[in-house]
């Protein structure tokens, strides 16, 4: 993964970036290696990669191909920590408007760019670029729904997930569908790629949020006041002095870990966990079966397989809220979504 990364700073040193960006860009590269060198498995990162060397495609392609899903990633990633005032700005010169301005560029012209030197037919490239403008319009609306959401009280666990199937789910499904357009796969195999990717990134999503929640010592989703799926379980379910205790808490101005507690306490006994475990474990499901019908070399079918299973919650243990026992399968840490 870190060959990557190194990929797209040699792409982007090839284009005219003002020296500013440039410096601001590869300190963010520098926090994305970080993740890596940790452990973090980052699906938009790696998966285009996986699945373009399992259809032979040429390593020029791969290479344009990952580099296009790894810009997304990148602008998606800036724009989240921009709205959940994770960056220290003034470290850099820059300001808020040009962070925008920043991964406006990276959604929307680096991946043109480098979908531009595939070497392929201009009727495979004018359909992957649509398929790009397309997920990214749904990516779009996912983010818009989640911003709505934020701060309010009614809220249901349907629209939850998806705003979450669109933000992060349909991001992972355009890394996947590309592969599969530019291999020239049938259409109900192309499908199959994007569906695969779209159940596997909110199943990640999902994991992640629910990490920050348990495990993470701070939350910019509390702070934000970003209703994940256990929360809105909670907010959907409660009425009278349950649902009146909830608000008051989701109000807090600042968390602490008396605070988390409190709060992750009130999930488990309402089932709120239980019931995201099972949200996971569907979607695991229903990745493991998807899985089998795409076109994988036997090592690379193993490698995911592992990895779907890896971001199931069924050996949490719902009796110890601190730890590393309390997920007893595979810490979600490990996720970068």
């Amino acid at each position: 993964m870190i060959k990557v990364l190194e990929n797209i700073q040699a792409f982007l040193e090839q284009k005219k970036i003002h020296s500013s960006w440039h410096f601001f860009l590869m300190e963010r590269f520098k926090k994305t290696e970080a993740m890596v060198e940790q452990g973090y498995w980052i699906p938009c990162l790696e998966l285009p990669d996986l699945l373009s060397s399992s259809l032979n495609l040429a390593p020029q392609d791969i290479r344009l191909l990952t580099m296009t899903s790894s810009f997304i990633y990148l602008g998606a990633d800036l724009l989240d920590d921009l709205q959940d005032a994770e960056l220290e700005l003034s470290s850099y010169n820059i300001s808020p408007s040009e962070v925008t301005l920043i991964s406006a560029t990276l959604l929307t012209v680096f991946p043109i760019l480098a979908l531009a030197d595939l070497e392929t037919d201009t009727d495979t490239k004018f359909k992957m670029q649509k398929t790009l403008a397309h997920s990214l319009l749904v990516m779009s609306a996912g983010q818009q729904q989640d911003l709505a959401l934020s701060h309010k009280n009614s809220v249901s666990v349907e629209i939850i997930k998806k705003s979450i199937e669109c933000k992060s789910g349909e991001e992972l499904a355009l890394s996947c569908s590309l592969a599969a357009q530019l291999a020239k796969l049938s259409l109900s195999q192309q499908k199959s790629y994007e569906n695969f990717g779209r159940t596997l990134g909110t199943a990640i999503q999902i994991v992640s949020d629910f990490h920050e929640l348990i495990w993470s010592k701070t939350s910019s989703d509390l702070k934000q006041g970003t209703r994940s799926l256990p929360i809105a379980f909670c907010l959907e379910k409660f009425q009278g002095d349950d649902r009146k205790k909830l608000i008051e808490l989701l109000q807090t101005p600042h968390w602490g870990s008396q605070e988390k507690t409190c709060l992750k306490n009130i999930l488990t006994d309402a089932g709120a966990l239980a019931y995201t475990t099972l949200v996971v474990e569907n979607l695991c499901q229903q990745s493991l079966e998807i899985l089998n019908s795409l076109t994988l070399t036997q090592e690379m079918e193993v490698f995911l397989k592992e990895k779907i299973l890896s971001a199931s919650l069924l050996g949490t243990t719902f009796n110890n809220l601190t730890g590393e026992n309390y997920h007893g399968v595979q810490q979600p840490k490990l996720f970068g979504a």
